[in-house]
């Protein structure tokens, strides 16, 4: 017989995949006081601060550990200190190299068409697959204006029906 999966561990249901959750740069840490955890060390010193550091520790690696897929905890479940977890993951699924995934929503973009769609609905499409990539690949701030947003408009009237020819021109 197996043994069983803890069934809180890894439950997912709020986060579809990894690679739609934003690993870098997750609010909920910094909304809750506790991103001191993920961005410094242990302390060295093992008084004083360092018991409320190793409860808030505790606290974001369960945090974390409650935040994943059943598979991805299996690899974090050796880990005692939540920025060394806190980096594997960044470094494993952060959207900064995630290629596919890039790759995937640009399709989408060129397959996105008005079609039957009402206007505000393919505008709404547009604007939202144009946000993931932004979250994927974020845009410099110089180029933001002068090329995503111009891009995104580009697209957009592209992908008009034939009713809204004129627009294009």
């Amino acid at each position: 017989m197996e043994p069983e999966q803890p069934s809180n561990m890894g439950d997912n249901s709020k986060i579809e995949s990894h690679t739609e959750y934003k690993v870098v740069g997750n609010p909920f840490f910094y909304g809750h006081r506790k991103d001191h955890i993920i961005d410094e060390d242990e302390p060295s010193v093992k008084t004083g601060k360092y018991a409320t550091w190793k409860e808030d520790n505790s606290i974001v690696l369960s945090w974390i550990m409650n935040s994943v897929q059943t598979d991805i905890a299996l690899t974090l479940a050796y880990y005692t200190i939540a920025k060394h977890m806190w980096t594997f993951l960044r470094q494993t699924y952060s959207h900064d190299k995630n290629v596919s995934k890039i790759l995937q929503v640009e399709e989408e973009l060129l397959k996105l068409q008005q079609g039957e769609l009402e206007l505000s609905q393919y505008f709404a499409s547009v604007e939202a697959a144009y946000e993931r990539l932004k979250a994927l690949r974020p845009p410099c701030q110089a180029c933001y204006k002068t090329h995503f947003e111009q891009t995104m408009v580009a697209k957009f009237l592209a992908g008009l029906s034939p009713k809204y020819e004129v627009a294009k021109v």
